[in-house]
């Protein structure tokens, strides 16, 4: 299963989404390649919406897609990075070795479970938090109009928004 793929994010992301919530007037997506089918047809199905007064596709650079960027980065600073950090100090303190098939087995399935476990938690924590950075174009970095949306999840319903910037 590639998530990347343009047409996995379209049959298992997009497509039964708009069937069961309606198309959107508006999705911002990342300016890589895995959002070009989804930005096509969003583009096709563009005179079937309410507000034409708004563009129907809004490409970012990723890097400026802070509702999408931000949780990855806390994700890979709070889970990721520390992880890898104690795994490497293990390995460097000779408690196990890569070598013997048993530690690699053991090793992994311990990581795998903590991982599953942090980001469990990680995802918790984060549908209660507002992702600051600009919104409306902002240039001081607060959010404006209604800041309560949570950081998470593919739509903000309330706006007429899907953010598609990546798979998962």
């Amino acid at each position: 299963m590639k998530t990347k793929s343009p047409v996995w994010i379209y049959e298992h992301g997009f497509r039964p989404a708009v069937l069961r919530l309606g198309l959107w007037d508006n999705i911002r997506a990342g300016k890589g390649t895995e959002a070009c089918l989804v930005s096509f047809v969003q583009i096709l199905l563009a005179p079937l919406r309410c507000h034409q007064d708004r563009d129907p596709v809004h490409l970012v650079p990723s890097v400026h897609n802070t509702p999408m960027e931000r949780p990855w980065k806390e994700a890979n600073e709070r889970i990721s990075a520390p992880l890898r950090r104690q795994l490497d100090h293990m390995r460097h303190s000779h408690l196990f070795s890569m070598d013997n098939e048993m530690h690699r087995f053991c090793i992994s399935e311990v990581t795998l479970r903590v991982v599953r476990w942090r980001i469990d938690n990680h995802l918790t924590i984060m549908r209660f938090c507002r992702v600051p950075g600009r919104r409306d174009g902002n240039s001081n970095g607060k959010l404006s109009g209604n800041d309560s949306r949570p950081a998470t999840g593919c739509v903000d319903n309330r706006s007429g928004n899907a953010d598609v910037s990546g798979g998962r």
